[in-house]
């Protein structure tokens, strides 16, 4: 059943405040990116360690797309605050619980629900926070605000993803699947009555399909979204991993099984598969992905659970004008990568994502509950 949200189109003005980090203790560390698509190498890279948690800033190897294709990344916490990185601007933020600001003067945005994600718009200028409750909250260019009365789920709102249209999708734990604005309903495992609550969302880059994830590593997929396996989930070995115990193991039927509790699910650039990650910091790619690397395969430290992944937003963008009887000039292949997530803040980048800083070390008020990656506003290769 097509659960639409209608609610009036507004918007709320983009604040100048930024919220970053100072960041110290650079190290080096060999971990493994992409050289080419098909191809793996290790390149020795920086890495920021903070809090005893490393921070793994992985280089584009696609240097027209790391010249001219600026990247970014937000993460917001279970009380409303949002942290802008890299190209991303900061636009606002929500205030839960709403009795929490102790001055006149605060201008963070009471939420009725406890956060539970954001979501960029179509062009990176602004975003939307989700509340468990339903209720959502605009932010610079973002439409479509959901106020607390429109609905009421039969379950908590988990997840938020932005649909590329200017619209967006929540996701709630019992699978049903809510539409705001132009984002098209595709269907919900709620019908299904998944063994498991959801508790991810992620869509295909065209904004045609969505997969949903089961905190038991099911994946349920609408849409142009396709199917490409799961994972499966076993207690941990008594005493540590060991072979066939604990960890990412590839069993013959083609799915993964993890030691973690899948937590975060990211499409590739195409839409032809995803990527699923654990609060172990395990990743498990399927499809057309590549596994670029993860905190597990590193051997780092966490210094708190893992609470998502984001991919590289693909670039929509033509390949730039040649001469008359030429033939034009290819872009290359677009970033592959993604951004690993952790409670205390930590990033972890891999592949072609780009390291612009993390929370780690901030004295978070709360913890981390989502991020989202900044959609492509300009920097197609020239």
């Amino acid at each position: 059943m097509n659960r639409e949200i209608t609610v009036d189109q507004t918007s709320r003005d983009a604040l100048t405040v930024r919220r970053q980090g100072s960041f110290q203790d650079r190290r080096k560390m060999t971990v493994k990116s992409r050289a080419s698509r098909g191809a793996v190498v290790g390149l020795t890279m920086a890495v920021l360690v903070m809090a005893g948690v490393v921070q793994a800033g992985a280089q584009s190897s696609s240097p027209s797309y790391e010249t001219n294709y600026p990247q970014g990344y937000w993460l917001v916490g279970g009380d409303g605050g949002v942290f802008s990185f890299g190209a991303a601007q900061y636009y606002g933020r929500g205030r839960y619980p709403a009795t929490s600001c102790e001055t006149a003067e605060c201008t963070a945005v009471p939420m009725s629900g406890k956060p539970v994600g954001l979501a960029s718009t179509p062009d990176g200028r602004g975003y939307w926070l989700a509340g468990a409750d339903g209720s959502t909250y605009a932010f610079g260019d973002a439409h479509y605000q959901v106020p607390e009365s429109a609905f009421h789920p039969a379950a908590p709102v988990v997840a938020i993803v932005g649909s590329g249209n200017g619209g967006y999708w929540l996701a709630a734990a019992d699978g049903g699947v809510f539409t705001a604005g132009p984002a098209r309903f595709y269907g919900s495992a709620e019908p299904d009555h998944p063994v498991a609550p959801i508790v991810a969302m992620a869509a295909t880059p065209d904004g045609g399909g969505y997969w949903l994830l089961g905190r038991d590593g099911g994946v349920f997929s609408f849409g142009d979204a396709s199917y490409h396996g799961r994972v499966f989930v076993h207690p941990p070995c008594p005493a540590g991993p060991s072979p066939g115990c604990g960890g990412v193991v590839v069993p013959p039927r083609g799915d993964f099984e993890v030691g973690g509790t899948p937590l975060g699910i990211a499409s590739s650039p195409d839409g032809g598969g995803y990527w699923i990650a654990t609060a172990a910091g395990e990743l498990a790619p399927f499809g057309d992905t590549e596994n670029f690397g993860s905190p597990a395969q590193d051997n780092s430290q966490l210094a708190a659970p893992v609470v998502g992944i984001s991919a590289v937003p693909t670039p929509l963008c033509s390949p730039p004008t040649a001469p008359p009887g030429s033939q034009p000039a290819s872009p290359g292949p677009p970033p592959e990568g993604y951004w690993i997530i952790g409670a205390d803040g930590g990033v972890f980048s891999y592949g072609d994502a780009q390291f612009h800083g993390s929370a780690a070390g901030m004295h978070l008020v709360a913890p981390i509950v989502g991020s989202a990656g900044m959609p492509p506003v300009s920097g197609c290769p020239v």
